[in-house]
């Protein structure tokens, strides 16, 4: 996979991103501007292009979003929110949750997480390429790199298909 992702991988994030939404129980519209943009009662989630960069971000009723990563890669993107709905997809299956999995100290080896321009950068390579993901330098933002740091260099398919295992395997294992 490429740094930028291709068409066809950017197309299948999607797919793989609105399959997770139907699982979490969330709605999905099509807003202008928006790549994806999905809500319930409670929460919004929206992944946007905005300068080169595919951008997750989140808000809770009423609220103004809340910028939760970006990346140059869609797909890495759509992992992170993916990540975001991995607890309440589980739930909504009746699976164990995945805290534990990804709540190991440290990172996992071939992932990086270094200070960036008003935030952190994680790095790591996939097939021989260079990816990252920008992170908020706060302490949910520290929290949400190192839980991302530990699906890095697991693909969308592998992220799917560990949410709906109940033993969480290959990813949550």
């Amino acid at each position: 996979m490429s740094a930028a992702g291709t068409r066809d991988e950017n197309d299948a994030a999607l797919g793989v991103v609105q399959r997770v939404a139907v699982l979490a129980n969330l709605q999905s519209s099509d807003e202008e501007g928006l790549l994806v943009s999905l809500w319930d009662m409670e929460m919004r989630y929206t992944i946007t292009a905005n300068d080169g960069l595919f951008v997750v971000q989140s808000s809770d009723r009423g609220t103004a979003p809340w910028l939760e990563m970006a990346s140059e890669s869609l797909p890495v993107a759509a992992r992170g929110l993916v990540l975001m709905l991995a607890s309440r997809v589980r739930r909504n299956l009746g699976y164990p949750p995945t805290a534990n999995a990804l709540d190991s100290a440290g990172m996992p080896t071939g992932v990086v997480l270094e200070p960036d321009v008003d935030g952190l950068r994680l790095r790591w390579s996939e097939n021989g390429a260079p990816c990252s993901a920008w992170f908020p330098d706060s302490i949910k933002g520290r929290r949400t790199a190192a839980r991302f740091a530990h699906i890095a260099m697991h693909s969308l398919d592998e992220l799917e298909r560990s949410l709906t295992s109940h033993d969480g395997a290959p990813v949550f294992a």
